[in-house]
C-alpha cells in the first residue's frame, strides 16, 4: 500500500473484473498529464508471507504448479528490498501465522493522501485483518475511517485510483450494498466511476 498512489501490488495479485466504464476511464485519464503528480510515492506498506501462506490463503484457483514457499519468500524479499530503493519510508508488517491473506495489504484499506479507509472485507477469514492493519495506520498518521454499515463489503483490491478517479470493480468481496460509494464519498470531490 502507497501513500497517495496506493498501491504497488505483489506479482501473485490476482485480477478482478473492472467496473463498467473503467478501461474508458482509465484511458481519459492517462492522457492528462497532472496525474503523475499523485504516483509520486513517499511511504509504502508491506505485509510478510506466512508459514501458513500456501494452506491458508484464499485463492480464486489452484496454480498450475504447487506454491513453492521458500521460493516465494524469495521473491517477497526481493520485492520489499527493491521497494525499499524507490521509497523512502517502507513499513513491513510481521508476519501473523492466523492471516496468510496479510501481505495483500491493499486489500483491508485504501489509502490516499493522510486519509485511510477501513474497509469490511467479506471473507470472514479475512475480516480480523483489520484489527493488524489499522494501528499500523494510525501509527504512520493517518485519518481513520471505518466501514460500519452492516452487510457492505469492499475489498481494497478492486478499487483503483488513477490519479483523477476512482474505479471501483465488483467482485465476490465488494458489493453494491455502499461498499463503492462509501469509499468515494469519503475523498469527494474526486470523480468516480461506478459499476
Amino acid at each position: 500500500m502507497l501513500s497517495r498512489c496506493m498501491r504497488f501490488q505483489p506479482a501473485v495479485r490476482l485480477l478482478l473484473r473492472p467496473a463498467a466504464g473503467a478501461a474508458r476511464a482509465l484511458r481519459q485519464s492517462r492522457q492528462k498529464s497532472d496525474v503523475a503528480e499523485y504516483f509520486h510515492c513517499t511511504r509504502a506498506v508491506v505485509g510478510t508471507l506466512t508459514n501458513s501462506f500456501v494452506a491458508g490463503a484464499l485463492r480464486f484457483a489452484e496454480p498450475d504448479e504447487p506454491i513453492n514457499l521458500e521460493k516465494a519468500k524469495q521473491q517477497h524479499a526481493t520485492y520489499v528490498a527493491e521497494l525499499k530503493k524507490l521509497i523512502p519510508e517502507v513499513v513491513q508488517i510481521p508476519a501473523e501465522e492466523r492471516f496468510p491473506d496479510l501481505v495483500y495489504v491493499e486489500d483491508p484499506a485504501v489509502v490516499l493522501d493522510g486519509t485511510a479507509l477501513i474497509t469490511q472485507m467479506a471473507p470472514p477469514t479475512r475480516a480480523p485483518e483489520i484489527l493488524v492493519m489499522q494501528p499500523v495506520l494510525e501509527k504512520m498518521g493517518y485519518r481513520i475511517v471505518t466501514m460500519k454499515e452492516p452487510g457492505a463489503y469492499l475489498d481494497g483490491g478492486d478499487v483503483m485510483f488513477t490519479g483523477r478517479e476512482f474505479l471501483v470493480g465488483l467482485s465476490e468481496r465488494t458489493n453494491q450494498v455502499s461498499g463503492p460509494r462509501f469509499t468515494l464519498s469519503l475523498f469527494l470531490p474526486l470523480p468516480a466511476s461506478l459499476p
